[in-house]
């Protein structure tokens, strides 16, 4: 009798989502539903009251532009020709990096 064939490790699981109080928690779930919110919560971030434009490097791959909300320092990036590239909460020394030196690393 043959060996019972193993099974092969389980594909790796994508990053953790965002928390709940996230505005961007629908990206892991892609379907045509959960792109028009993601991209409804981004708009919405983009042209909030309190949301500020910056102009930076980001890591000295490309010029980029963040849409950031200082009070929180929630923050959706495109690159320089408008297209979307990331968004997420920035950390302290990642806001105080785009406001003092120009750059996110």
């Amino acid at each position: 009798m043959a060996a019972p064939a193993k099974s092969k490790p389980a594909a790796p699981h994508a990053a953790a989502p965002p928390s709940p109080a996230s505005p961007y928690q629908t990206w892991l779930n892609t379907n045509a539903a959960n792109l028009q919110r993601f991209e409804a919560s981004l708009r919405e971030h983009m042209t909030a009251g309190g949301t500020k434009l910056y102009h930076f490097n980001c890591g000295n791959q490309e010029p980029a532009v963040g849409f950031i909300d200082p009070a929180s320092e929630k923050m959706v990036m495109l690159r320089s020709d408008g297209r979307f590239w990331s968004a997420w909460k920035l950390g302290d020394a990642q806001f105080q990096g785009i406001i003092d030196k120009g750059l996110l690393w």
